[in-house]
């Protein structure tokens, strides 16, 4: 694989294609500032082109800002790994959505929003946003979303939308838990339930 790994002490502007070949793996952090999506950032499976496809793990991670879209999209297949950390918010509402695309399971922590539009079927593992008042958890998708088992969704509001006519399936190992609310928009569910893993406000 070609692993990418940036790396700074402030904020950070993708302006260029980063693209880890070979089911690389992206790691671009920084420890103060705030990361600007403006071009793709992806792994990819084959050894050239840029399909996005790839099993490796795509990390953006800022420990004292937010990650912001500005017209790039994070993109990674099968077994791979989209993960989004921002002490403060992942995306803004629209437009301001962060753009993820591919079947990669997609991971997600902020200490307040957390705003994603994905394109295609979302694989949704781990969400985390903040507890205070106004704080909200979207994810959106084109396709269907399914959720990880053992993996949660928690948030002082959470919003799950779907496309017309896409299957939201929620794991029997899933809890979705929010302080102030919980949206599920789908044309179709399958809503599955063990002792302990619930959708409660």
């Amino acid at each position: 694989s070609s692993d990418i790994n940036i790396q700074d002490t402030a904020a950070i502007t993708i302006s260029s294609e980063v693209n880890a070949r070979s089911n690389g793996n992206v790691t671009i952090y920084t420890t103060s500032g705030n990361i600007s999506i403006g071009a793709d950032v992806m792994s990819t499976a084959a050894a050239a082109l840029n399909a996005g496809d790839g099993a490796g793990t795509v990390a953006l991670d800022t420990d004292s800002g937010s990650l912001t879209d500005s017209g790039g999209t994070v993109k990674a297949g099968a077994g791979g790994t989209i993960d989004l950390d921002a002490s403060v918010s992942i995306g803004a509402s629209s437009p301001g959505n962060i753009e993820t695309s591919g079947a990669a399971e997609v991971d997600a922590t902020a200490g307040t929003n957390v705003y994603i539009n994905h394109t295609g079927n979302m694989d949704v593992g781990t969400v985390s946003g903040g507890l205070a008042a106004g704080n909200t958890v979207s994810l959106t998708s084109t396709g269907t979303m399914t959720t990880s088992a053992g993996q949660d969704i928690t948030g002082r509001n959470v919003v799950l939308t779907l496309a017309a006519d896409k299957l939201l399936t929620v794991d029997a190992a899933t809890s979705i838990t929010a302080t102030d609310s919980v949206n599920l928009i789908s044309d179709e569910m399958e809503l599955n339930s063990t002792a302990g893993d619930i959708i409660s406000v």
